[in-house]
């Protein structure tokens, strides 16, 4: 649970440094840049339709404050910090300014150690990080 709450605490500072654009004049974007939520059910949306998934709750404040970001659900219902590491190669294909990971439900439910999780998810940021150009 702490790993969920910390994912929660991470999502608000995201939301928050995205919504505070809102009230600054946006120049006109060079181009549109993208976000991905990489994560389990709770980005798939698991029984939900898929406009109401988080990601896609996040993506409509996004288009309806006029920020040039197109946001991408990479959710995998049932999916590991393990398993998102194993894909994030895959979704890394296409260029990604913002990756969002949420993991750690499942491995908690698979009395995975913490530590395992946090691994995980750092070699998964690790890749994103790799792939920027400087």
């Amino acid at each position: 649970m702490p790993a969920i709450c910390g994912i929660a605490l991470v999502l608000c500072f995201f939301l928050q440094s995205l919504l505070a654009q809102v009230s600054t004049p946006i120049p006109a974007p060079t181009r549109t840049k993208t976000v991905v939520f990489l994560g389990d059910s709770l980005t798939a949306g698991l029984g939900l339709a898929p406009s109401e998934a988080f990601p896609a709750l996040i993506a409509e404040r996004v288009r309806s404050a006029g920020l040039p970001f197109e946001v991408q659900n990479a959710g995998l219902s049932g999916d590991t910090s393990a398993g998102a590491l194993r894909r994030v190669d895959w979704v890394l294909q296409r260029p990604i300014d913002v990756l969002v990971i949420e993991l750690g439900g499942n491995d908690g439910l698979r009395g995975l150690p913490v530590s395992h999780s946090k691994r995980t998810c750092k070699g998964s940021s690790t890749r994103q990080r790799q792939r920027i150009q400087p």
